[in-house]
């Protein structure tokens, strides 16, 4: 029987990255039989969202979801602060995956979500994770200050036009924005930090290459940029909480 994981994030390219993340670890971490056939993932593991045909679940879907279960979702928010009131988006979401939506089981959830430089949501979404006994495993992928910060932690200079951009950066900065990503902010479109503007500089905006940031560098370097913005976490729990699900078959 393949292992349920519910996902919950703000995008689908930020679903995209995260599970890819997931297969990753599991392909160069997991078991022998999974090492030895990565192909094998495909029918080992699920991600699904909460709703009929989801591949995931949006944030921004859980307020309307939950309303629609009306008393049946048990929330509350804590004062103004956004990082408190996070705890209140953070339990209906977790309540919607509990109530199912007619999905079945789960073993383990993932909470994909950007701290957009508040550093105090990230401890908002730990207290909800910690305050109760819930029936799946969960796994936090806080990304500080944006997901960008992570594909910048991956990012290891192509060429010389690369290592040259990478070098104007570093001087118009006062730091390397891929071994200090956390220096950076979500807010400012335009600013020169900037996390989205920083990683389209580098990577001269192409899919493709901000795709090769998590998915050909080394994990030992993933885990060792990103101490400070949530990926050595999100790796780290990866492997305690989502590997013990798959075993070596008997």
């Amino acid at each position: 029987m393949p292992v349920e994981i519910v996902v919950i994030a703000e995008s689908a390219l930020d679903a995209r990255i995260v599970t890819g993340l997931c297969d990753r670890v599991l392909s160069e971490c997991g078991p022998a039989w999974i090492r030895e056939n990565p192909e094998t993932l495909e029918s080992g593991r699920t991600f699904r969202g909460v709703e009929a045909g989801s591949s995931f679940l949006q944030w921004s879907r859980v307020p309307k979801l939950a309303a629609g279960h009306g008393r049946g979702i048990r929330t509350f928010s804590w004062g103004k602060n956004r990082g408190m009131v996070d705890c209140a988006t953070t339990r209906k979401a977790l309540a919607l995956v509990i109530l199912g939506g007619g999905r079945g089981r789960q073993d383990i959830v993932i909470l994909s979500r950007d701290t957009d430089n508040e550093i105090e949501r990230w401890s908002s979404w730990r207290v909800v994770i910690n305050e109760a006994s819930h029936p799946f495993g969960i796994i936090l992928a806080a990304q500080h200050p944006k997901l960008e910060a992570w594909l910048l932690n991956g990012f290891v200079p192509a060429d010389p036009a690369e290592k040259e951009c990478l070098r104007g950066l570093r001087r118009s900065l006062g730091f390397d924005p891929a071994l200090s990503a956390e220096r950076l902010t979500a807010e400012g479109k335009k600013g020169k930090k900037n996390a989205k503007k920083v990683l389209s500089e580098l990577t001269s905006n192409d899919e493709s290459r901000r795709d090769t940031c998590w998915k050909d560098v080394p994990l030992s370097h993933l885990r060792s940029a990103g101490l400070n913005t949530g990926l050595t976490e999100f790796i780290d729990q990866i492997e305690t909480i989502l590997l013990p699900h798959f075993s070596d078959p008997v």
